[in-house]
């Protein structure tokens, strides 16, 4: 039992620290991380992307906006809806390899009925506003990575 569950959570290991929103030069908050996916061609790890962007429902939505296969590069804006008709939305460049990916998150956006601000200019709750963009990039590479270590789906039916 023990060795199942060693084997069950192996793929998340590499995730397990809590991501690291950092400042960039420019003054922007931005995530940045390659992360190795063993045994994973590009093609299967772009393939995997487009369809996991294509179907995640529910509070998120994936917007593709640059699709290049030749590159291994894909650009989303990702919508979050929060309570109160909030949204958090942040851009998401995508680099993929053979066995590997670099994922970059920037442009962290609080939207409400009236404003749309960045994280860089809350400076009132910035730590909570902060905490909640480290909780969520965590909760979205997760599942991002999640996705990318499942085994194709045998479409022979």
């Amino acid at each position: 039992m023990k060795t199942f569950l060693i084997l069950l959570l192996f793929p998340f290991i590499g995730l397990s620290q809590t991501v690291d929103i950092k400042k960039a030069p420019s003054g922007i908050y931005t995530y940045q991380e390659v992360i190795e996916v063993a045994g994973k061609s590009k093609e299967q790890m772009y393939d995997a992307i487009k369809y996991w962007a294509a179907t995640t429902v529910g509070a998120r939505n994936i917007e593709i906006r640059f699709d290049d296969f030749e590159r291994g590069k894909i650009i989303c804006k990702v919508e979050r809806r929060r309570n109160n008709n909030r949204r958090f939305i942040f851009s998401l460049t995508l680099d993929i390899k053979d066995e590997k990916y670099r994922i970059t998150i920037k442009n962290y956006i609080f939207s409400s009925e009236n404003v749309d601000a960045p994280l860089e200019s809350l400076k009132i709750f910035s730590k909570n506003n902060i905490k909640y963009a480290t909780k969520s990039t965590q909760s979205f590479v997760n599942d991002l990575h999640s996705a990318l270590i499942k085994e194709p789906v045998d479409d022979k039916w």
